[in-house]
Formats: C-alpha cells, structure tokens, sequence
C-alpha cells in the first residue's frame, strides 16, 4: 500500500485479508488511532467487521464501543424490516413490481448476518412505468422527495423521505433513526457513465422470492445479484465513490464461491462476455484488496482484461482506498480505458478534472465533512456556509489537478510512448475545462 494510507487503515485491512488474516497490527494501535480507525469505520461502513475478526489484545473501551454499536444495530434492523413490510404493503396493494436491492438481500452471501450491516435506505428496481406508480404509492403513505441534494447522476429518483420528529444525536447506529426509500429506474445509467453494460434485462426476467427469517421479498437471482453488485462497485469505482464495504463483501462471496462450479456455469451461462468482463474489474480489486480466493472463471475473466486496464491495477489498485485520506482522481484514467469515442473520453476528462456544476445551495455536504460530522468554525448562515463550501472544493480541484495529470501521463506512458495525438487529446482537453 502506499505512504498515504494511514497505518490503522493498513491494520484494518491486514485483519481483513481473507486468507493469511493478521491482527496483530490491529493490536498494536494507540487510543488515538483507534478512536480515527473506529470514525473511519463509522464512515466507510465498516465498523462490524472489526467485530468479526480475532479481537484478543483489542482495548476494552473499543469492544464496548463495537458492542453498543452492534446491539443499536441489531434494533435497526427491526426498523429496517418494518419499514421494508410497510413500504411492500403500499406498493403490492397497488400491485407495483419491483426488487429489493442492497440492504438486508446481501445476507448470507455477502454478510455473516443481516444485524451486522449497516442499512439507512430501502432500495428498489421498479421497471419502466412501475416507478412512477411507486412514486404516488410511497407518497400516499407521507414519504416525499429530498430537495437539497443534486440527483442528476444518480440511478434513483431523488431519495424519498418520511416525516418526524427523529434529530441527529451523532449516533450512525441510532435504532430510531428513520430510513428513506430509493427507487432506481436502471441497473446501469449508460447516461452518466458514458458506456454500455449489455445483457441486463435478463435480470429482471430471472428474479426470484426470498425469505429471511419471517418475511419475502422479490429479490435478483444468485448470478444476478453478483452481476449487480459488481456493476454497482464499478459504478462507484469509476466516479471515485468510497468503495470498500462493497469490495469486501464482494471479496467474501468470491471467497466462498470459489470451488462452486456450478454456480459459475449458470454464471457464464446466463451473462454474456462483456458483462462479465465488466464485473471482473471489481473482481480484480477484491482480489487485491482483501486477498480472496477466485474461480478459474472469475480469475480468467480478469487476466483477460485490456493492457490498459491491467496497467491501471498496476499503477493505481490502492487510490481508492487512498483517496479516501488524500484527494486523487486516479479513477478518471480507468473510466477512460472503458470508453471508445474521443468525445466521451474528452467530456469526462473535462467533467472530472474541473466539475462545471456545484451541489445545490442547501447542500449536507456544506454542514458535515466527509466523516458526517458538523463541520467546525463554519458560518451559521446558509449563503455564506455555502461560500466557504464552494471555496473549499474549488481549492480541492486545484491541489488535485497537478498530480492527476501527472498520474495519467505515466500511466499512458506504461502502455506505449506517447504520440503527438496524446498530447494533442490531453491539450484539448486541459484547455476546454
């Protein structure tokens, strides 16, 4: 890993290895680092894993912090079926089709139990008119749409909320916190990504009834579900979204799925090759991530990626994980290896580098850090809040500029030595931001 992941993070990820686990690094931690490993976790959704891995030598302070957090957790999960049970009624008494997504459906494939998760919204595939009918059902019922975040590049109509009398006590595992509801109208947005997963609507067509404990869902199929989530990893992973509950429970059902030739077959079966080849770049990070075992199938799929795409692991594997510390646009350079036109390649450079459009005025981001805690020493008032906000990012892009064009050049340069019509691509690009 490089300099600029802290050493707690090194530690997690070392106790996370799922083959050769080591905690010993863990052990070693000082109050200080676990207090920013636990803020960390907290964030990055991690947090119960640190309760599944060999704890012996752990601070007593910390396994009681992890304990309160997991048994508010496993009273939030009560929240979360309720909910689920409620939103289900509204939408089949109107007999609305739909899947359910993420959440509690990654259990027990991906997640040892459903307690141990971490869940803050109910997501839903609803096809074609079906989201809208979904829309009036769920607004029937008092939910309403969220007005202060920029949905233009998400998958889901804007998150739907509920009214109440619920406020933010600086508890991520409060059992009474409300959770929203997101109906996403696509499996991919070619809109926003700028290319094409072919082979989706087969999903739809092979979903299946699920049960967990006392209750169904309609739910993707085993192939499908991984077909998704890989795609929903890639998805982040190319816009430079934190990603690392998602490439570790992906890492788990690869590990667990390894010597399962039967599902592999139905696998090949059913999702043609670029679907597959597409799922095998988030495969590719979970290996080296978290050190799974892979499927002759899974791991041909992956030596069988671009030169372009293999050099970028080579180069860049760890910046997502760095970024989460150190700001990088490391994942323009793969987004570009996804993309055939000119023009696509050019505006996302352009998009990346320098954003032409800043979150709404009332945006959460301009109240709570990347952590989700309230931003110190800021302005009360929303206007000049919004300044320091917008200032703030505009320093962010400026810092980061430099050495992503740097970053780019030598990754290019690995690959061939660059031409005139190189620099010629990335002048254009450069001065068209």
């Amino acid at each position: 890993m490089t300099p600029n992941i802290p050493k707690e993070i090194k530690a997690l990820v070392a106790a996370l290895q799922l083959r050769g686990s080591q905690s010993e690094q863990l052990q070693g931690l000082s109050d200080s680092e676990w207090k920013s490993l636990l803020s960390f976790c907290e964030w990055a959704s991690l947090t119960f894993l640190l309760l599944q891995v060999q704890s012996n030598g752990f601070p007593r302070w910390v396994m009681e912090r992890l304990e309160r957090n997991a048994a508010d957790n496993t009273r939030r999960f009560e929240r979360a079926k309720a909910t689920y049970l409620e939103v289900a009624k509204a939408l089949e008494s109107s007999d609305i089709q739909y899947v359910v997504m993420k959440g509690f459906t990654k259990y027990p494939d991906y997640v040892s139990d459903p307690r141990l998760r971490m869940q803050s919204d109910i997501d839903l595939y609803c096809p074609g008119d079906a989201i809208h009918q979904a829309y009036s059902a769920l607004s029937a019922i008092g939910y309403y749409p969220g007005q202060t975040v920029d949905y233009s590049h998400a998958d889901h109509l804007p998150t739907m909320f509920r009214e109440g009398d619920w406020t933010w006590r600086g508890n991520v595992f409060d059992p009474d916190m409300p959770l929203s509801v997101e109906l996403h109208f696509c499996l991919w947005n070619e809109k926003t990504t700028h290319f094409s997963v072919p082979g989706l609507d087969g999903f739809w067509e092979r979903r299946v009834m699920r049960s967990l404990e006392d209750f169904t869902f309609p739910a993707f199929c085993e192939v499908d579900a991984l077909g998704y989530y890989a795609l929903h990893t890639l998805r982040n992973l190319v816009r430079g979204v934190p990603i690392a509950r998602d490439v570790y429970e992906l890492a788990l059902f690869l590990h667990r799925h390894a010597e399962d030739t039967s599902f592999w077959a139905t696998w090949r079966e059913h999702h043609e090759g670029t679907l597959r080849s597409m799922q095998s770049i988030a495969f590719c990070i979970a290996k080296a991530w978290f050190g799974c075992d892979t499927s002759p199938d899974a791991q041909g799929e992956i030596d069988h990626l671009s030169p372009a795409i293999q050099q970028w692991f080579h180069s860049f594997v760890y910046s997502p994980l760095e970024a989460m510390f150190h700001p990088n646009k490391d994942h323009v350079w793969l987004h570009l290896s996804l993309l055939n036109s000119s023009k696509e390649k050019q505006t996302i450079l352009r998009t990346v580098l320098w954003p032409a459009r800043f979150p709404p005025l009332r945006t959460p981001a301009a109240d709570f850090d990347k952590f989700g805690q309230a931003r110190k020493g800021w302005p009360a008032q929303a206007h000049v809040k919004y300044l320091f906000y917008f200032v703030s990012r505009s320093v962010h892009h400026m810092r980061v500029l430099p050495s992503t064009l740097w970053h780019g050049l030598r990754w290019w340069a690995s690959q061939r030595q660059p031409g005139k019509q190189f620099w010629i691509f990335l002048a254009a690009s450069f001065f068209l931001m």
